[in-house]
């Protein structure tokens, strides 16, 4: 048999040396042995290589066969053996298909050939051998894979084509064991990946769809960080790149499978390893880490981008956030040990989704494992429910979630912010919770939601600062959630919180905001939803105490005790019109059996009923409603990190308040506010102790002392329609000082500030202003001071003790019989009022009035007493009177009357200001005087809209007016009195006069030696000057026009009788009458006069019996000017122009004519 053998082996040998050679291989053995007698085959030294230099060798080959097999024609080896292998692999890309190379063996050259080929090996072994695989052209080397030592048994090579169907390839092995594998690239001495033992059952793979499958395997000690070029090979590893991964032991068993590519895919029944990591190429620490782990029944599917397990545990668990680590620092969430008892499923099919049913989590840790932390925030144990996570939405959700304590510490280098230290304990949520992770290049904000949750204590300090504690928090639900839906939260409580927010959770510009907070309490819903329809509910809040400060155990700060509100709600926009309802009319407090016809008035001051009507119609869509709130104290100042966070969006910070005092509020019954295109106000048993507010500066913005409404309705709208309506019935208030911040604008108003003391309002207290009508109600009214200041807190206004026993009015803009006033015994010690600055007056006038004693005289009229006008509170008055009295007031629908007014001991000063400024040179007094103006029982009428004139004054008779002002130096003048029937204004720059008469006019040069007074012009009669200028009668005849604008004019005549001009050294002249006709002052001269006529008196020419009589069609005078000589005092007169001048006999005499 020996002989046979040694002739077999030849053979053998040659036949393969041909084969070979015929493949493009040379073939080269130091020993080939093949024996008959115990079916092997020895081959020793090996070596085949192709002209490129690939090839295979081998130190050793052993080979074991049957004849058996080998008659049936099938290749089939019981055994074989290789040690010292060596393997080349290569593919190029091919016209359909990538083209072989095996071993130095070109597949792809000759005729392409049907293949239908199997090989089985019963057991084989290879050690300390290679195989090195290059996917050309895009690998430049090849990657290289070594076998230390591997067994196989039940091995199976299947080979199969046809046609231009790619060369498919089927390994099965029943068994394999495997040593020391390692990967790396040709010529380099760095492994991807290394295993240091492998046990796998009923593999099989199948190539090209590289579907793997096994009943189980077992591995120890793997790594790997598969390379960018078996992506570039294979695209469906390119999920893989970048990361890397390692198990100290893996052992997996029950229905392997693995697939790759578009149709991959993954699936094992149980699943265990110890020392699992998951970490990026470029990271030295893991992303993911297990000490211990198990996954039963595990799947993916790639084509349904689904991955799913049934069951799975682990010990020793870190997850590792992206991002959540730098270059320094390498933050972790680490569980002792996590349980997932029911299915946990990712779902890739909109981006990412996790879902997995209840989980316990024993010791969970955060902690940066590149910089240990001496003391790792630590969970003692977390018990989560169901739990989804939706990668689109950013919301992590958890069906339930237990915490028994938590303590530790944040490290804060990261994001250059202090260590941050935590204590928790007792975080239980019975119903679902949900977090939103909030981004700012996406435009996320932060959220939360959840059903029932308490947290029984939270301890919270940054490194070096002060604690901040909470205990006992908890709600029934909360939703911060919603974009298209309100936030809110419903029965909140909070027992106690104390201490600062540290500085490194608040903005830069911002330090640490400390608090005290005892017994938060919230019953109901409250919500708030934002955008220009948005709204807010509220239910009912109380609050133990509250206290801001600057440290959380100062004395220094703000404090709020025993706060208590009722539900309500608020609303940007009304659902409706929350003006379509009616104002409660002042004739609903009136009915049958009321005295009097007064509207307002009823027979029972307290009735509940009336009073209800008066100030309570309903409001019926409200932007604002308080059920009720009480308030017992609110004092102190805000800490400034406090005042900067709650006025950071202020233009002027340091006028807002900052430090109040507020007592005793109680407010009993719904406060209900609506400003949509107006303002309505109501509420009643509304009361405050004391109030007070001051800035930083301490400026007073506001004091308030004993506030009480009992009933309060306020109604305001600018519109179209416009109305007032204010009631307040039975209201006081000892003291309201009230001014806005210093950057609200208060110009439109007029005034800036309210300063009231003691103020009682009568039980029907109401003023109405609307279209229709103007009426109100001040019975029982006493007020000791109403101002109203300006901004530099300079009176506009000031009325002192004000007094008002029955004060009722109604002014009807469309009848008047409904028209009534009725007042008893109304008095005020003063009144003080200026015009404001906006208002731009003229410093030639006053516009400050001072008046003392104001009272009522009968059941309308009024009396006032010495009255002062002045340009400002402090300088002399320009105007005043002794006293002014009116007999009666009464309405129109388009005036207000006075009847019989009279003004006595009037003093007007300032004139000056007033005449043009060519009658400067003329010394005409500062001021003029009367004892006395009376309309003589007429009507003085007020214009009360635009239908009817601005003022309107009837007849009017005055005592004697004369010219005064303090010394002697100035033209003595003045008329024993002034009368019309009836002068008029209409608002503008003219007014018109009837019947206008001045009597016993006197002037009176220095050099006469004869002065004006009052008492002498009493006692004036005509005729009588003597070394004075005189005119009996000035006279303006019917209505006429005069024009206050400049030039100032008179459209019409005046006619002038018992005119006496003095003469120096004669006897005056005396002229018995003359007229002018349209006159103007200040225009391109200083007086024009249309037309003059009238007669010479008898003597004054040489020719005593002629008396002349003229006319001049136009006189111009330029200017007047006066001056003293030696002689006496000189009038000069410049510019005298006459268009025509005409003389003549006053009786059938000569005709003379001149013209200038």
């Amino acid at each position: 048999m020996e002989g046979f053998s040694i002739f077999a082996s030849g053979y053998v040998r040659d036949k393969t040396d041909v084969w070979l050679a015929q493949r493009g291989l040379d073939f080269h053995a130091d020993y080939f042995r093949v024996s008959l007698l115990d079916l092997s085959v020895v081959i020793v030294g090996v070596h085949a290589f192709n002209r490129e230099g690939r090839g295979f060798s081998a130190r050793e080959v052993m080979l074991d066969y049957s004849w058996w097999q080998l008659l049936r024609g099938r290749a089939q080896l019981p055994r074989a053996s290789v040690s010292g292998a060596y393997m080349d692999l290569q593919s190029i890309p091919g016209e359909k298909h990538r083209e072989w190379e095996v071993g130095g063996w070109d597949l792809g050259q000759g005729k392409r050939q049907d293949r239908d080929f199997n090989l089985g090996i019963g057991w084989a072994r290879v050690r300390d051998s290679e195989l090195c695989y290059r996917h050309r052209p895009i690998w430049p080397t090849a990657t290289c894979v070594y076998v230390g030592d591997a067994k196989v048994q039940d091995f199976l090579l299947g080979l199969w084509r046809k046609g231009d169907v790619p060369l498919k390839v089927n390994i099965a092995s029943a068994d394999i064991q495997l040593r020391e594998l390692l990967a790396r690239e040709k010529d380099s001495v760095q492994y991807n990946t290394t295993l240091a033992n492998l046990h796998l059952k009923g593999g099989d793979f199948r190539w090209p769809s590289l579907r793997t499958g096994a009943e189980s395997f077992q591995a120890e000690l793997f790594s790997g960080c598969p390379p960018q070029r078996w992506a570039d090979a294979i695209h469906g590893l390119q999920r893989l790149i970048g990361h890397c991964a390692a198990a100290r032991s893996l052992n997996v068993k029950g229905d392997l499978k693995f697939g790759f590519g578009r149709d991959g895919l993954a699936q094992w029944r149980y699943a265990s390893g110890e020392g699992v990591l998951l970490r990026r190429s470029n990271q030295r620490w893991q992303d993911w880490r297990a000490g211990t782990i198990t996954i039963r029944d595990f799947e993916f599917v790639r084509p349904i981008k689904r991955l799913n397990w049934l069951r799975g545990q682990a010990t020793a668990f870190d997850w590792c956030p992206r991002d959540l680590r730098d270059k320094n620092h390498h933050f972790c969430v680490r569980a002792t040990t996590l349980q997932l008892p029911e299915p946990t499923t990712f779902d890739w099919s909109r981006r990412l989704k996790i879902t997995t049913g209840p989980s316990v989590a024993q010791q969970v840790r955060y902690l940066d494992v590149a910089q240990p932390h001496r003391q790792p925030l630590t969970a003692q144990q977390a018990a989560l429910g169901s739990l989804e996570f939706d990668i689109v939405s950013r919301i992590l959700s958890v069906d339930s979630l237990a915490m028994g304590t938590a303590s530790g510490c944040v490290p804060g280098d990261m994001w250059k912010k202090p260590d941050h230290c935590v204590r928790l304990a007792g975080l239980r949520a019975e119903e679902k919770a949900a977090l939103r992770f909030g981004s700012k290049p996406l435009k996320i904000p932060w959220g939360f939601a959840s059903g029932p949750l308490s947290l029984a204590q939270l301890k919270l300090a940054g490194l070096g600062e002060e604690q901040l504690q909470l205990r006992k928090l908890k709600w029934s639900g909360i939703d911060t959630l919603a974009v298209k839906t309100p936030l809110s939260i419903q029965d909140f409580s909070l027992e106690s919180l104390s201490g600062c927010l540290s500085r490194g959770l608040l903005p830069a510009d911002l330090g640490p905001l400390c608090a005290q907070l005892n017994n938060l309490d919230g019953r109901g819903n409250f919500a708030w939803q934002g955008g220009e329809d948005g709204y807010a509910i509220f239910g009912k809040l109380g609050v133990q105490r509250l206290k801001l400060g600057e440290t959380s155990g100062g004395n220094k700060g703000i404090l709020l005790q025993k706060l208590h509100t009722g539900e309500g709600y608020f609303r940007r926009k009304p659902v409706e019109d929350p003006w379509a309802n009616a104002l409660p009319s002042t004739d609903s407090t009136v009915g049958e059996g009321d005295y009097g016809k007064e509207k307002g008035r009823l027979q029972e001051p307290n009735s509940a009923e009336g009073l209800q009507g008066l100030a309570l119609a309903t409001i019926n869509a409200p932007n604002f409603k308080l059920q009720n709130s009480s308030l017992v104290r609110l004092d102190g100042c805000l800490p400034p990190n406090w005042a900067k966070l709650i006025y950071h969006s202020a233009s002027a910070p340091q006028e807002m308040p900052d430090c109040f005092d507020l007592r005793d509020l109680q407010q009993g019954s719904p406060l209900v506010l609506a400003w949509q295109g107006g303002v309505d106000f109501a509420t009643a048993e509304l009361s405050i102790g004391r109030a007070s507010a001051r800035t930083k500066t301490d400026r007073s913005l506001l004091d308030l002392l004993n506030l009480d409404l009992p009933l309060a309705r306020i109604r305001h709208i600018p519109a179209a329609s416009f109305s007032t309506y204010v009631a307040l019935p039975d209201g006081t208030v000892d003291l309201l000082y009230a001014c806005p911040p210093g950057e609200v604008n208060s110009s439109r108003i007029g005034f800036h500030c309210v300063d009231l003391q003691a103020v009682q309002l009568g039980g029907y207290f109401n003023l109405e202003v609307s279209d229709e009508q103007v009426s109100a109600n001040l019975d029982a009214t006493i007020i000791e001071q109403v101002r109203l200041l300006d901004s530099g807190d300079i009176p506009i206004l000031d009325v002192q003790n004000l007094v008002i026993p029955e004060l009722e009015f109604v002014w009807s803009h469309n009848n008047a019989e409904a028209s009534s006033l009725k007042m008893q015994d109304l008095s005020a010690d003063s009144i003080y009022a200026c015009l404001p600055e906006h208002m731009n007056f003229t410093e030639a006038l006053p516009h400050c009035m001072t008046s003392l004693d104001l009272h009522s005289t009968g059941s309308n009229g009024i009396s006032i007493g010495e009255t002062e006008f002045s340009t400002a509170k402090s300088h002399e008055p320009l105007w005043q009177f002794a006293k002014l009295s009116i007999d009666e007031i009464t309405f129109s629908p388009d005036t207000l009357n006075l009847h019989h007014l009279v003004i006595d001991n009037i003093l007007i000063c300032g004139l000056q200001r007033l005449l043009p400024s060519e009658t400067g040179q003329i010394p005409l007094a500062d001021c003029i005087e009367t004892p006395q103006v009376d309309f003589i029982g007429g009507t003085v009428q007020v214009g009360l809209n635009e239908n009817v004139a601005r003022l309107s004054l009837g007849p009017v008779r005055t005592a004697p007016i004369a010219f005064w002002q303090k010394g002697n130096d100035y033209l003595q003048a003045g008329l024993q009195q002034m009368a019309w029937q009836r002068l008029t204004w209409d608002g503008g720059g003219e007014l018109s006069v009837q019947d206008f008469r001045l009597d016993n006019t006197r002037v009176c040069l220095p050099d006469s030696g004869r002065a004006v007074s009052v008492q002498l012009l009493e006692m004036a009669r005509p005729g009588d000057a003597k070394r004075c200028y005189g005119l009996d009668e000035l006279l303006m005849p019917g209505v006429q026009k005069i024009s206050l604008s400049s030039p100032f004019a008179l459209e019409g005549s005046m006619e002038l009788t018992g005119v006496s001009l003095v003469r120096k050294n004669a006897d005056p002249i005396r002229m018995p009458s003359f007229r002018l006709d349209n006159i103007s002052l200040e225009g391109t001269s200083l007086i024009q006069v249309g037309k003059i006529s009238g007669c010479l008196p008898t003597g004054l020419l040489k020719d005593s019996s002629i008396a002349p009589c003229y006319q001049l069609e136009q006189l111009k005078l330029g200017k007047v000017r006066s001056r003293n000589t030696g002689s006496g005092r000189i009038f000069e007169v410049f510019d005298i122009s006459s268009a025509s001048l005409q003389m003549r006999a006053r009786e059938g005499g000569n005709h003379y004519q001149n013209s200038y």
